[in-house]
């Protein structure tokens, strides 16, 4: 499980919210680098882009519309704008075709792009 945080006592980094370890690596880290003002000058206005991945889109519950990226961005208020959700990502291509059978002598011509 994965978080993003926006506001005045929290960081836009990515943090693995199970991981310990990785928790107190990150503080750690943290303190040795940056400086207070450091801190205060890159919490608020910071934006997120958000991909589906490969051969998937998301898509609008509302107009069932297809989209390639969402991008956020952390308020003075610690809320985000345009809006503080993801809408579901759906699957618009094909990956991985089955191999045809070697007794029927074709060959697969499959170059790893996905199928529309």
């Amino acid at each position: 499980y994965f978080d993003y945080v926006c506001g005045r006592s929290s960081t836009r980094r990515k943090r693995n919210l199970k991981d310990e370890k990785y928790l107190e690596d990150l503080q750690r880290r943290r303190r040795s680098i940056e400086t207070e003002d450091e801190i205060e000058r890159r919490l608020y206005g910071a934006k997120l882009t958000y991909e589906c991945g490969l051969a998937r889109r998301f898509q609008d519950p509302d107009t069932e519309e297809l989209y390639d990226k969402r991008t956020i961005q952390c308020n003075w208020n610690q809320s985000w704008t345009p809006v503080d959700y993801l809408d579901q990502c759906v699957w618009t291509q094909c990956l991985y075709p089955p191999q045809p059978p070697e007794e029927s002598r074709m060959v697969s011509n499959w170059d790893g792009v996905p199928v529309e």
